[in-house]
């Protein structure tokens, strides 16, 4: 699996890459990969979020 450098690229084709079906990872290794991606969404959302807070004082 081959993605761009640079971790904007790297969230933006990540989960697609996963889904594209011809990596080679199993089932179980694609299901945990993308089960963290959202995870890692999830923290994003919430720290944009706490630096809207913050920023608005």
């Amino acid at each position: 699996m081959l993605l761009p450098q640079g971790i904007d690229a790297f969230r933006d084709h990540f989960v697609e890459a996963l889904e594209d079906g011809t990596t080679e990872l199993d089932g179980i290794a694609r299901t945990a990969l993308l089960a963290g991606s959202r995870h890692i969404h999830a923290l994003d959302v919430q720290i944009a979020w706490l630096d809207s807070q913050i920023a608005s004082g």
